[in-house]
C-alpha cells in the first residue's frame, strides 16, 4: 500500500490523541529517541534533552520539511540542485527532484539481528511519481523514479573544480562511476565539496573548472540496481588542501538553502545540452 502524504498537523493531532488514550506511551518515546541517537552516533541515553539530541532532531525535521522561508542572501542561494527540474508530457511545468532516501538511514541490515552494518553517508535524489506505480522492489520505487531513457544530466551545484572523476569502488565492492566538485570554502558552511555517485557516464574530466548548472555527468546505476543520484557533502580537507570524505554532513541541510533549479526538456534518448536551461 502506498504511504499517505506527510501532514504535520494531522500527525501531531493524531499522536496527541494516542498519548491521551495511553496507546502511545513515554516508553515508546524514549525508545524512539534512543533509536534516533544510535542511528546518528549521538550519546545514546534515550534522553531527548541531551546537548546533541534536540538540535539533531530539529535539523532532521527541517531537512524533511524544507525551509518555508528561504534566505535569498544565504551563500548557497545562488547554487542549484544537482538534478534538474524534468519536463515531461505529463508534467509540462516540470517535476522537481526530491530527496528519496535520507542521510543516516540504515544500510546493510543484518536480517537476523536487525542491526545496520553502516549508515547512509549521503542522500538519494530522484523524482516523485504523480501516482503510486505498480508493485516494485524495493518498495520505495512505487513512489520514486529516475529515468535512464531519456538520459538525465547531473549538474554542478555551484562554481568549482572537478577533483575526482572516474571509476571508484562502492561499498559493495563493485565499480562505480563518481565525480567530486570542490567548491572551496563557503561562508557559514566551511570547506565544501559535493560528490555524485552511480553515474552512467561523465561529461567533464578531473581538473576541469565548472560553473553553476553546468552538466557534469549522466544519472546512472553503476554499482547498484536502481537508477538514482547518490549525493554527498564533504566538509573537510586533507593536509594538501584536497577535499576528503572524513567529515560528511547531511546534504539536505544544504539543499534546503538552494533556491535554483536547472530545467531539462528531453528531446530524445541521449542527453541534449541545448535543452538544459538554468533559470
Amino acid at each position: 500500500m502506498p504511504s499517505s502524504p506527510f501532514d504535520l498537523k494531522r500527525a501531531v493531532d493524531f499522536n496527541a490523541s494516542q498519548l491521551d488514550a495511553g496507546k502511545l506511551t513515554p516508553g515508546h518515546l524514549a525508545n524512539l529517541v534512543y533509536y534516533f541517537q544510535v542511528g546518528r552516533r549521538l550519546d545514546d541515553d534515550g534522553c531527548a534533552g541531551s546537548v546533541e539530541t534536540i538540535p539533531a532532531i530539529d535539523a532532521y525535521v527541517r531537512s524533511l520539511a524544507g525551509d518555508s522561508t528561504p534566505d535569498p542572501a544565504h551563500p548557497l542561494a545562488d547554487f542549484c540542485w544537482p538534478l534538474p527540474r524534468l519536463v515531461t508530457p505529463l508534467k509540462p511545468d516540470g517535476v522537481k527532484p526530491e530527496i528519496s532516501n535520507g542521510f543516516g538511514a540504515d544500510r546493510d541490515v543484518d536480517p537476523e539481528t536487525g542491526v545496520a552494518k553502516r549508515l547512509h553517508g549521503g542522500c538519494d535524489i530522484m523524482y516523485r511519481r504523480a501516482a503510486a506505480g505498480a508493485e516494485k522492489l524495493p518498495d520505495y520505487l512505487t513512489r520514486w523514479y529516475c529515468p535512464q531513457d531519456p538520459e538525465v544530466p547531473i549538474v554542478a551545484c555551484g562554481p568549482g573544480k572537478v577533483v575526482i572523476a572516474g571509476q571508484g569502488k562502492a561499498k559493495n565492492g563493485k565499480e562505480v562511476i563518481e565525480i567530486v566538485v570542490d567548491h572551496g570554502v563557503v561562508e557559514s558552511v566551511g570547506p565544501l565539496a559535493f560528490e555524485a555517485l552511480h553515474c552512467k557516464r561523465l561529461l567533464v574530466s578531473r581538473g576541469a573548472t565548472v560553473s553553476t548548472g553546468q552538466p557534469i555527468a549522466i544519472v546512472g546505476n553503476t554499482a547498484t540496481d536502481t537508477t538514482h543520484l547518490h549525493f554527498e557533502a564533504w566538509n573537510d580537507k586533507d593536509d594538501d588542501g584536497k577535499p576528503e570524505r572524513s567529515e560528511r554532513i547531511n546534504p539536505a541541510l544544504l539543499l534546503m538553502k538552494i533556491l535554483r533549479y536547472a530545467t531539462y526538456t528531453p528531446s530524445g534518448s541521449t542527453f541534449d545540452p541545448s535543452k538544459l536551461v538554468l533559470a
